[in-house]
């Protein structure tokens, strides 16, 4: 990566900067996650279970969502690749 060195050597003066401003220019900007847990809470916050307060039904979102990305985690694990009968 070419940039701004330091002047009694060869180490970039601002390595750590780059390393940050290139995490943020790759981020994706976008709301589908937080809609998303909006979605589940309205599920879970329904007219029948309307009674629960808020923090049991953050928890109640937060339970689904790892539960859901467990099993997707698990489900990935267990695909073997085509690269992996050789």
């Amino acid at each position: 990566m070419e940039g701004v060195y330091h002047p009694m050597g060869d180490k970039p003066l601002f390595d750590n900067l780059a390393w940050f401003a290139k995490k943020v220019i790759g981020m994706v900007c976008s709301a589908s996650a937080c809609e998303h847990a909006w979605s589940i809470e309205g599920w879970i916050h329904s007219k029948r279970r309307n009674r629960l307060s808020q923090p049991l039904v953050e928890k109640l979102v937060r339970g689904h969502t790892n539960m859901v990305l467990r099993e997707r985690l698990d489900s990935a694990m267990r695909e073997e690749l085509p690269w992996d009968y050789e």
